[in-house]
């Protein structure tokens, strides 16, 4: 989502569905401004990251479904989802 030419702000977030609960989502901000040095998108550890928090918040197993964006098909983030898959 673009900001009012101040940047931009970039978000990634789950959709939690459990049958019988509420659904929630949980979700992460990045402001991208156009500075040197500054990140231009989530890395495989800010994914991995999201991921693991939302699996010891909601204490449940996580069935990942994602877009086709050049961080997931990174091989730290592939590596990531391979150690964590039962």
């Amino acid at each position: 989502m673009t900001g009012k030419g101040s940047g931009r702000v970039l978000m990634a977030g789950l959709v939690c569905c459990k049958p019988g609960r509420p659904s929630r989502l949980i979700y992460r901000t990045q402001v991208y401004r156009g500075r040197t040095g500054e990140k231009k998108d989530f890395r495989a550890r800010e994914f991995a990251a999201l991921l693991t928090g939302t699996h010891r918040r909601l204490n449940a197993p996580i069935i990942l479904l994602w877009d086709n964006a050049s961080t997931h098909h990174a091989l730290r983030f592939r590596e990531f989802c391979d150690r964590n898959t039962d």
